[in-house]
């Protein structure tokens, strides 16, 4: 439809500026002339509904935009030069004084309506991106604004300046002839006339040009702060259409490379956050903005030693796929039970779960881990009959000052935490099944929970033997049931 318009318009036009430039034309009626520019027009159109699917729809989305400009702007010239010969061969109008006249009018037309239709295939093709999110192309090379900027410009001021030489050149004839018939006062206002109806046609077609790209700006500008918005809130999920070869097609590009590169973090951090806890992940994540080194800093922690029973024997005996699921299980209930109450896995060794308490700090530490572990025996009682077999599990609990921070090496890091207190605690849960106890607590957790919370339940099992210790441990425990 915007093309039909403009091709009629044209017509229109291009029939009234033969007149306006051209002396020879202008001796021949209205009607003659634009006779002869409505038979040009009628080829023109069956050769545009021929080319266009051949030269411009075959072609990738973001080319097409160009593909019709240089359409427009050729089939105008051609038929510019073709009606400039038909006049030479059939009216005998001088090439020179009509036919460039012809062609360069039809030039300026061409290139008005070749930028306004490229135009508004940018939008019409920016519009359709964000109806049906489609993902924007890779915008490969590009032009910059700067060099279409000038090339408007000296196009535009070339071809109007131009236009206007030949209809003043015209009416300079044009008086030069009838001089002696003129009345000075009409011819004056008759050439202001002429020379008014050209710049206005003119700056017409130049502000319906500012317009349709001012209208590209605002899509390409609304979409690009929309997008921004949406990163600033958190949604990932859209993106910047590329609309142009230039530095907003770039822009836009950048825009969804920054996107996408966030929602590969996001996507690390969601599988980090998995591979280790979520506390040590954020705790990572806060250091690696100041560049992860290793070592770390002794801190006064609750350490929590979760693990199976003949295990192994289990291993032996049973499937590997089922001792995987009912392993799954289990971890699953009990990294629950922890998250519940504020604890961090560090990792899992084996069957084995290696809980800290107390990295914020929280002088109930000792408190929320024995809460726990009470929490972790109710939730495996309710697991067991779902399992291949049931399983029993013991659980130490120590306190003391451990190393936490980063070990290993450049290349591969780890978070733990390391020192006595965590070999303690693993031995104390070793002592569960010789002391027929599901819960075992050192002394310096015993000490803490009676400030906290009445220490009612617990068995005194005397001082222990603990492997690779110089000195016996003072245990307490919940008995088995």
């Amino acid at each position: 439809m915007r093309a039909a318009l403009h091709y009629v318009v044209a017509l229109g036009l291009l029939t009234v500026y033969g007149g306006q430039v051209c002396p020879l034309i202008d001796t021949l009626t209205l009607v003659h002339w634009g006779t002869i520019v409505s038979g040009t027009f009628v080829l023109l159109v069956m050769s545009r509904a021929v080319l266009v699917p051949r030269l411009v729809e075959c072609a990738p989305l973001l080319e097409q935009s160009v593909r019709t400009f240089y359409l427009e702007l050729g089939l105008f010239t051609a038929f510019g030069v073709g009606l400039s010969v038909f006049d030479h061969a059939v009216l005998g109008f001088p090439t020179l004084e009509s036919g460039v006249k012809v062609i360069l009018g039809f030039m300026t037309f061409g290139f008005f309506i070749g930028l306004d239709l490229a135009l508004a295939q940018v939008r019409n093709y920016g519009e359709a991106v964000l109806r049906h999110d489609v993902p924007p192309p890779e915008i490969g090379h590009y032009t910059s604004l700067t060099r279409k900027f000038s090339l408007f410009a000296l196009a535009t001021v070339a071809l109007s300046g131009g236009v206007l030489i030949l209809a003043v050149a015209k009416d300079v004839y044009w008086m030069k002839h009838n001089a002696d018939k003129l009345h000075e006062s009409l011819t004056h206002l008759a050439i202001l006339a002429e020379v008014g109806f050209v710049l206005i046609l003119l700056c017409g077609y130049t502000l319906l040009i500012i317009y349709s790209y001012t209208r590209n700006i605002r899509l390409f500008f609304g979409r690009e702060t929309e997008v921004l918005r949406k990163v600033r809130d958190g949604d990932l999920s859209s993106r910047v259409p590329i609309l142009t070869r230039d530095e907003f097609g770039e822009i836009a590009d950048h825009t969804n490379s920054m996107i996408k590169g966030l929602e590969e973090r996001n996507r690390i951090k969601h599988v980090f956050g998995k591979a280790v806890s979520p506390t040590i992940a954020a705790r990572l994540m806060r250091q690696a903005e100041n560049g992860l080194s290793l070592g770390g800093s002794m801190q006064s922690l609750v350490i929590l030693f979760s693990d199976i029973r003949d295990f192994t024997a289990r291993t032996e005996s049973s499937a590997p796929e089922t001792v995987i699921a009912d392993l799954n299980a289990w971890f699953t209930e009990a990294v629950e039970a922890v998250c519940d109450h504020g604890g961090v896995v560090d990792k899992f060794i084996g069957d084995g779960i290696l809980v800290v308490f107390g990295f914020d700090g929280d002088m109930s530490a000792c408190e929320k881990a024995v809460a726990c572990a009470r929490e972790m025996l109710v939730r495996l009682e309710r697991l067991n009959p779902t399992l291949s077999a049931p399983i029993d599990i013991g659980i130490g609990i120590h306190k003391g000052e451990v190393l936490a921070g980063i070990l290993g090496s450049p290349e591969r890091l780890e978070f733990t935490v390391i020192g006595d207190v965590v070999n303690t605690a693993s031995r104390i849960e070793g002592m569960t099944r010789r002391l027929d106890a599901s819960v075992l607590i050192s002394e310096a957790v015993k000490h803490d929970l009676e400030k906290t919370t009445s220490f009612s339940g617990w068995q005194d099992f005397g001082e222990s033997e603990l492997k690779g210790k110089t000195h016996p441990v003072r245990l307490w425990g919940l008995p088995i049931g």
